[in-house]
């Protein structure tokens, strides 16, 4: 099976800032908050002699989070404090990319019912974006308990991702499922997904996410050609859609071989609301 190409950051003349520790918080064994970074922030710090490439802005005040795995190699604890960082609100790309799903998958299904799983859905599950009339029912998955027992206080379903297998999933088969995630699937990068994405489909389904593309991602384009190889080897077509409004997003649109057209059909709904800015 095709390998993550993970491989040490090499050390060039150019290393990056180095930063003292007063203006770090160490989130993790492999995440850093550095306070004040501002919006142009370095591609690379050193930090204890250690290279961590940046990963994302962090609310308001010119905070930024620095990592020094690849995301979709990063510990339990490291996501955690990183999702609780950026969930302190619901940033508006957040809220273009569930425009962008809703309004595509409600056009697509054209009112007819059907199972939605959202994977990490943290604070703001996309749920609410939806009509109620034209949604079956809603179940969140993410790793985070804390996260997942609110959710449950607002009447969602929840599971643990990790508990995802092809004889413990909970798809129905009575109504086609759709399996979502909105800036988690840099998260999810590893070789288990695509059979938990399955579990979670079906034959008939699909898996639509979007991709955060960090500025190490748009040099090496290594999470997109990992990601390629993952549903390539497990037989599943995929379309890839650029997301004319924000650069640094990437949309996907996985289906089964059992139903390739679908795909298709789905991608293009989608590449044309987004070109119509109707989101």
């Amino acid at each position: 099976m095709w390998r993550y190409p993970l491989r040490p950051i090499k050390r060039k003349k150019k290393r990056g800032q180095t930063i003292g520790g007063r203006s770090v918080e160490i989130l993790g064994n492999h995440s850093l908050l550095v306070q004040k970074a501002g919006w142009r922030a370095h591609d690379k710090i050193i930090f204890q002699e250690q290279p961590y490439n940046f990963f994302r802005h962090a609310g308001s005040g010119g905070r930024s989070i620095y990592i020094n795995r690849h995301p979709g190699q990063l510990p339990l604890k490291d996501v955690l404090a990183i999702n609780t960082l950026c969930d302190q609100r619901e940033g508006y790309h957040n809220q273009l990319v569930k425009r962008g799903m809703v309004t595509s998958l409600s056009h697509h299904f054209s009112g007819r019912p059907f199972r939605l799983y959202e994977i990490g859905p943290g604070e703001y599950p996309i749920a609410p974006y939806f009509n109620k009339g034209a949604l079956n029912s809603y179940i969140g998955i993410d790793p985070d308990i804390v996260a997942r027992k609110r959710i449950s206080e607002k009447g969602y379903l929840t599971h643990d991702w990790n508990t995802i297998t092809p004889n413990k999933a909970p798809r129905p088969r009575e109504t086609p499922s759709v399996a979502v995630s909105v800036y988690a699937l840099h998260f999810l990068a590893n070789s288990t997904l695509p059979n938990r994405v399955q579990s979670l489909i079906g034959e008939h389904g699909l898996f639509v996410a979007n991709l955060y593309k960090t500025p190490a991602e748009k040099k090496t384009s290594s999470t997109q050609a990992y990601l390629h190889e993952l549903f390539k080897y497990e037989g599943m077509p995929h379309r890839i859609i650029s997301d004319p409004t924000i650069r640094s997003n990437q949309f996907w649109v996985v289906g089964n071989n059992e139903d390739v057209k679908q795909v298709h059909r789905y991608a293009a709904t989608l590449k044309n609301t987004l070109h119509q800015g109707c989101r």
